[in-house]
């Protein structure tokens, strides 16, 4: 016999052999798409949290705002006028940039 040729029973566990790694691919790539789907929706609840937070504390400083201004009228307070300043662009963009940094780190 020919070494080369292969039998009937050969060629059926190679075609049992190509079925299961053909699932084991499967289930591999469904587990990691369910994973990604999982991951996707807790960077969208973060997102979310954060971007409340971050429109709360603009909210906030937005009232303070005019307070600040009054009171650094008057001396020893002149200082207040600046921080509010440096708040304001604090929040404003670092907190509106966080979502965005996260996404870089996940993709």
């Amino acid at each position: 016999m020919d070494s080369l040729s292969e039998g009937f029973t050969d060629g059926i566990s190679n075609d049992i052999k190509f079925y299961m790694s053909k699932q084991s691919y499967n289930f591999r790539n469904s587990i990691k798409a369910a994973l990604s789907e999982v991951l996707r929706v807790v960077f969208e609840s973060a997102a979310l949290c954060i971007n409340t937070i971050r429109t709360f504390h603009l909210i906030v400083l937005a009232v303070i705002g005019p307070i600040a201004f009054g009171i650094a009228v008057f001396d020893g307070f002149q200082h207040t006028l600046t921080a509010w300043i440096a708040r304001y662009i604090n929040i404003s963009f670092h907190l509106a940039n966080f979502p965005n940094e996260l996404g870089c780190v996940w993709i």
